[in-house]
């Protein structure tokens, strides 16, 4: 009996132990600090259909993205409007197609007649005022004035900030420039574009320096296209949706 009593005293003190340190283990977790949250670049990849407009503001656009309304009229904006059309990375086959870009600074037709209407210190307010496409515009605008200088920043900080369009301006600025004509990065730009999510770029690619198309400058173009890719994008992609649903 004595044996039995001692067990019975042993086990109750160990179930008594075993829940003192449940509560200290309990305890010290609740009053430990907590680890900060992931940092992400969310916004980065949130949709920028809020922040652009066209160089002639419309209510729809500033619409959310989801309203069918909305997207249709992109897609009567940004689709073919002849009988037969190429892979343009400048249109768009569907409505998903034309809301990305818009959100990608891609300007349609309709932006670049109302563009040509504008006097270039409008373009230029409106780009100070973080609209993308503008942005693009003006830069554009620029060049046909013969300033060949100040697109480049006004471009790159746009690409930074999610326009791959400007990708190509400074594709065209670099293949045009009338003293420093630079075939590599006006190829490594659209390399860029692909590499960033514009499938498509590889259409315009071909069709820029087609010179450059061997094996030693396309390793080249390849590595330039890296680099921007890391420093320039940061790694950051915006996925084209597919030309069909």
């Amino acid at each position: 009996m004595t044996a039995k009593k001692n067990t019975i005293i042993l086990g109750g003190m160990l179930v008594i132990a075993a829940a003192f340190l449940i509560g200290r283990v309990s305890k010290d977790q609740n009053t430990a600090p907590q680890a900060p949250p992931l940092q992400t670049n969310a916004a980065d990849e949130q949709s920028l259909a809020t922040t652009l407009s066209s160089p002639v503001q419309r209510p729809a656009e500033t619409t959310e993205h989801s309203d069918p309304n909305v997207k249709a009229q992109l897609f009567a904006e940004y689709r073919c409007q002849k009988s037969a059309c190429d892979m343009s990375p400048f249109l768009a086959e569907n409505e998903n197609e034309a809301l990305w870009l818009r959100q990608r600074g891609y300007p349609s037709e309709q932006q670049r007649e109302e563009a040509k209407r504008l006097p270039t210190v409008e373009l230029k307010s409106r780009a100070d005022k973080g609209d993308l496409i503008a942005a693009s515009l003006y830069s554009e605008r620029l060049m046909e004035e013969g300033n060949w200088t100040k697109p480049y920043p006004l471009l790159l900080g746009a690409a930074n900030k999610g326009s791959l369009y400007a990708l190509y301006a400074l594709s065209y600025r670099s293949l045009n420039h009338p003293k420093h004509p630079d075939y590599t990065s006006a190829r490594a730009y659209l390399r860029l574009a692909y590499l960033a999510g514009d499938y498509k770029a590889t259409i315009q690619l071909t069709q820029t320096a087609p010179h450059m198309n061997g094996q030693a400058e396309q390793l080249i173009i390849d590595a330039e296209a890296a680099h921007k890719f890391r420093n320039l994008m940061q790694y950051r992609s915006y996925p084209r949706p597919p030309s069909k649903f």
